[in-house]
This record gives structure tokens, sequence and C-alpha cells, in this order.
């Protein structure tokens, strides 16, 4: 536009636009040799109504975070992901809540079920931070949980509190939630390997 309606970067709100891809997917799968796991392996649609009333809750959450308490915002999350399932973002949302509530089995549904619909979909909906950034910041997070409900700090750490990285990566390749998957569709002789994103600088 000439001049542009809105100062760079923007507001970074998602667009709605899955709904027409979803169609898309639809249309084409019978044509391809491999039909991409997205939206039930080309088999279900979203309409734009229930796209946008999802990108509407999931934005309220962001924007006014510190104005509403942790049930609402799981209230409004969960609302999300009933209208639009096929997006990883408000589970990661929902995922810190549980974390932050000490529910740390949800959060590790959650953190799961936001991987398995990044890996899917190959990309992320909410742009305001790069793909890498939320897988690792995922990985992480499911990494806390899971060592809380084993009993245990939710990174690993020295007696001085600083973060044994060697030791972190090793935790977010052991709790990797492609191995969790079974039911993934595959080629036979494809292997999968987890994608370390978070490094120790002496790796």
């Amino acid at each position: 536009h000439e001049p542009p309606s809105f100062l760079y970067p923007g507001t970074m709100k998602p667009e709605v636009a899955l709904f027409w891809i979803s169609r898309v997917c639809q249309g084409i799968k019978d044509h391809l040799d491999v039909v991409p796991p997205i939206f039930d392996h080309c088999t279900s649609e979203i309409s734009y109504e229930a796209e946008r009333e999802a990108r509407d809750l999931y934005w309220q959450v962001i924007s006014d975070t510190h104005s509403m308490g942790l049930s609402l915002q799981v209230d409004l999350l969960q609302g999300a992901v009933r209208r639009n399932p096929f997006i990883a973002e408000p589970h990661v949302y929902l995922a810190e809540l549980h974390f932050q509530r000490g529910d740390f089995d949800d959060c590790v549904d959650e953190t799961r079920t936001a991987l398995r619909l990044f890996y899917n979909m190959g990309t992320h909906w909410d742009k305001r931070v790069p793909f890498r950034q939320w897988i690792s910041h995922t990985r992480l997070l499911l990494v806390r949980c899971v060592r809380r409900m084993e009993g245990k700090p939710s990174m690993p750490l020295t007696r001085d509190g600083v973060v044994l990285t060697n030791e972190l990566v090793t935790e977010m390749d052991r709790v990797s939630p492609i191995r969790s998957y079974p039911n993934v569709s595959l080629p036979r002789d494809h292997h999968v390997v987890a994608p370390l994103i978070l490094r120790s600088p002496h790796a």
C-alpha cells in the first residue's frame, strides 16, 4: 500500500488464511503421491468463521494477559483450540499455564500436542517469533514439565544454580515427542531424527 496502513512491523496478529488452505488440501489429496498430515491428512476443513473466532480468542489472551486470571486464559485458549484444532500455539500457552499451576501431566500433554502440530504443519501460525524459536521453547517446556513430574528440578542445575547445557540437550532428546507418536504415517524406509534446536556451545 502507498502509504502503508500500519507502522512496521504491525501488530503481528495472525491472519485468517487456513480455512482456504484446508479446502485446497482436501480438493487435491486424491492427486497426491503423499498426503501431508495437516488437516487430518487433508480430510477436514475449517470455516472462515471458526478460524476467525479462534484467532480472536487467542489474541485476546496475548493482548490482555496481565489483566485476566489464569482460569480465564485457559478457558479462552481452550475455546480457540475447539474452533481451530490445527494450530499449535494455543497449546503452547496452555502448557505454560498448566506449568504455572503445577498441573504437570496436562502440561506434558499440551506440549506434545503442540509439537506434533508444529511438525505436521512444518511452519508456525503466530509469526511473532521464528519457527525454530517456537520449537525450542516448546521442547524446553516439555523437559521442564517431565522433570517436575519425576520429582526433579525443572532444569538440570549445578549447586550454584547454573544450567547444565549439555545435560539439558540430552534431556530434550530423551523426552522427544516424536518417539511418543507411533501412529505417525511415514514411509517404511524413513528414519526420524528429532531436531535438537538448543545446542551446547561446547558440543
